[in-house]
């Protein structure tokens, strides 16, 4: 368990040397396991930080889109 959230943060290495699959599977793993245990012990920012990069590896067209959203909002509600 201590060892998912260095994996995560450096999931883009861990493509690179143990092979997308491998990542894929921590990514999911994560998503499945680690942030939810987080959700349930009440830790919301370690859960930010283990499934923020599990989506960016999954997702990253759909994560794209949702930060352009969210910014054109910000600047919305900005002015």
């Amino acid at each position: 368990m201590a060892d998912n959230p260095h994996n995560i943060r450096t999931i883009n290495s861990v493509a690179a040397v143990r092979g997308r699959p491998k990542a894929e599977e921590i990514a999911r793993e994560t998503l499945a396991v680690y942030a939810p245990l987080a959700h349930i012990l009440g830790i919301r920012d370690i859960r930010n930080k283990l499934e923020e990069p599990a989506y960016d590896f999954l997702y990253p067209e759909d994560m794209a889109q949702i930060r352009a959203m969210i910014e054109r909002k910000e600047k919305a509600d900005r002015n």
